[in-house]
């Protein structure tokens, strides 16, 4: 379950990651009700725990890299800091996958409550 997680997270993009997901997930909902509803649960239960590993993962990388722009901005001269332009924010391979991540679980928790019935005009959620 762990590697359908990461692979699904490595997809490119947000609709090829979301249309991944929803044709696993609806491969799955279309078994038995008590073989759906193991795999919501168990791919539920892993993505919470691939998510905390790599929210740990993003916070230590993020951590050493404020570190290293301390450590560098310590070895410049006073005067030479004023010619330092802040470089632009871009989003570690961790950030990107915890957040390819957190859209998994909004997905997944949608279309199981959409192929459920809990979704939409006769849902519990209309």
């Amino acid at each position: 379950m762990e590697q359908l997680i990461l692979s699904v997270a490595a997809e490119p993009t947000d609709e090829s990651r979301r249309d991944r997901l929803q044709a696993v997930f609806l491969q799955e909902l279309a078994k038995p009700n008590a073989a759906s509803s193991r795999f919501s649960h168990l791919f539920d239960q892993t993505l919470i725990v691939v998510g905390d590993r790599v929210k740990l993962q993003a916070q230590q990388k993020a951590l050493q890299l404020q570190q290293e722009d301390k450590t560098a901005q310590d070895e410049f001269e006073d005067d030479a800091l004023e010619d330092i332009t802040p470089a632009k924010a871009v989003k570690t391979e961790e950030e990107q996958q915890l957040w390819a991540l957190i859209d998994m679980m909004v997905q997944s928790k949608t279309i199981v409550k959409r192929e459920s019935g809990e979704l939409g005009n006769n849902g519990t959620f209309a």
